[in-house]
């Protein structure tokens, strides 16, 4: 009943596999009368049918089923056909009540909300009618996609020092060091919001009060079952510990000197040592300023289309952002203006090219779609003590994309993480870009 609201399927004890017909067979009814189908309520108040003869079932009674679930999650506690004493009959007269009342009230502007209750309506009705769960998946889609903004969480970490986070690669972990030790955040999977990842209980100590200057997980190794990170010490040592899948224990396999110990804290340094073992493997380097957005697999990616998928982004003491393509013959040089009016120190990609993150001398951060480059979210986080946004970006089966980014900042109450996540949102969440 209060945010953040979770749904979460559970009990699937009375689970029949489903024929190519989209038909399952019934030994008997079972299940709560309230959210059954209108045609199952039929089976079952009918004395003469024999509970050993039942019809097969079909996908639609779950799809009804589903539908009034939707509502009582949409509407935060109401059924779509009332209240209990009149609750049956309605459901066999086909009378929603509670989505009628719910859709008359609902303003012009709703009109996701309006969408998402003709989706549902075709849900309950009755199932000659009714839509099919493919159908279902195919009209909702679009309207989620279409209600997700960027927003703004954080976690206050106790001490008054700098923090340095990092998102793994690969996994929805992310990593937070804090004077003298490591602490991890973590979830099932990157598409969870941040506020609900839990700390886990691992956590990395410095030896003898050697602050931990810099960390950086293994990018080469990404694409390997090994979950390493490095930590850069003030005292001129880099340590390499694995870490096991579960997040519980880590050993260290390397520790070892670097010349320049005052360049661990810049984290380029520490960039190296990933290259060790490697040697085909070449590290590209680049300014504080220029972000680079490049195709990561080119067998996944028709070359013809690869010089367009080549692109630089470099900040300005101005505070513009230009883009442009060293790959395109004309090589036009695109420039971002009216955003930033304080020089920028960051530019950065998300892993995939989609969005590109900048931030300026005055804590202001810009998300910009790198599809139309028109700003998507815009904030001002007071106290920017970063170095780098750290990306975190998800994929699924279903091809829903998923992107977190990190920085941190630090005031009276301490170290704050905050993470600017691509995320489901109410309408009057929303943060709207703006100029200034």
């Amino acid at each position: 009943m209060t945010p953040p609201t979770k749904i979460k399927l559970s009990d699937f004890g009375l689970c029949k596999k489903v024929s190519h017909q989209e038909t399952f067979s019934q030994s008997g009814l079972k299940g709560t009368m309230n959210w059954m189908a209108p045609e199952m309520i039929e089976i079952m108040n009918d004395p003469e049918n024999q509970m050993e003869q039942l019809p097969h079932g079909t996908i639609g009674s779950d799809t009804f089923s589903a539908g009034c679930v939707f509502f009582y999650f949409l509407t935060r506690g109401k059924h779509p056909f009332g209240k209990s004493h009149h609750l049956l009959t309605n459901i066999l007269e086909a009378k929603p009540v509670e989505l009628e009342i719910f859709e008359q009230n609902l303003q012009k502007e709703d009109s996701g909300k309006l969408r998402i209750c003709h989706i549902i309506k075709n849900m309950i009705c009755i199932k000659e009618k009714r839509i099919a769960l493919p159908d279902v998946i195919e009209h909702l889609t679009p309207l989620l996609i279409a209600h997700r903004q960027f927003k703004e969480t954080e976690r206050v970490i106790p001490g008054y020092d700098k923090v340095a986070c990092l998102f793994n690669p690969t996994k929805p972990v992310l990593a937070c060091s804090v004077k003298h030790e490591v602490i991890f955040f973590t979830a099932a999977n990157g598409f969870i919001p941040f506020s609900n990842w839990k700390q886990s209980e691992l956590k990395l100590q410095a030896e003898n009060t050697n602050k931990i200057t810099a960390l950086q997980w293994n990018y080469i190794g990404s694409n390997r079952p090994r979950n390493q990170i490095a930590l850069g010490f003030r005292n001129g040592v880099i340590k390499i510990l694995e870490i096991n899948s579960s997040l519980t224990k880590a050993s260290c396999t390397a520790t070892f000197p670097v010349d320049d110990p005052t360049r661990i804290c810049s984290g380029m340094k520490i960039l190296d040592i990933w290259s060790r073992g490697h040697p085909k493997e070449k590290l590209l380097g680049f300014g504080q300023q220029i972000a680079k957005n490049k195709v990561t697999d080119e067998s996944e990616v028709d070359r013809r289309k690869l010089p367009q998928s080549f692109i630089f982004a470099c900040g300005t003491a101005d505070g513009d952002v230009l883009i442009w393509n060293p790959l395109e013959n004309d090589e036009k040089l695109r420039t971002l203006t009216r955003q930033h009016s304080k020089p920028l120190v960051l530019v950065v990609f998300s892993p995939d090219g989609r969005f590109l993150a900048s931030a300026d001398t005055n804590n202001k951060i810009v998300v910009w779609s790198t599809e139309t480059w028109d700003p998507v979210f815009i904030t001002r986080s007071p106290s920017l003590y970063s170095l780098k946004f750290s990306w975190l970006f998800t994929t699924s089966s279903t091809d829903a994309s998923g992107y977190k980014f990190a920085f941190y900042t630090y005031g009276i109450y301490g170290s704050t993480v905050k993470v600017i996540e691509y995320a489901i949102t109410e309408t009057n969440d929303v943060q709207q870009p703006s100029v200034g």
